[in-house]
């Protein structure tokens, strides 16, 4: 069972964007975006989701960085 989401920010809002946190089951995450092992031989096959997310929000943060600097 995955914790209730963060209570947003004002910021965060604005841009609809949420954080979840997992004290206990961080590695989760890890393991879904690589794959892993099974127990019994084979492997999980990789699903990435976060790689995406980060390449878009570093270009967008390094997008408003350059309108701030030229504006």
């Amino acid at each position: 069972m995955l914790p209730p989401a963060c209570p947003m920010t004002e910021t965060a809002v604005r841009h609809s964007a949420k954080t979840v946190h997992s004290a206990n089951r961080y590695q989760i995450a890890h393991l879904l975006e690589h794959g892993h092992a099974k127990r019994g031989g084979g492997r999980v096959a990789a699903r990435p989701q976060i790689a995406a997310t980060e390449e878009k929000g570093i270009r967008d943060l390094e997008d408003r960085i350059n309108e701030g600097l030229s504006g």
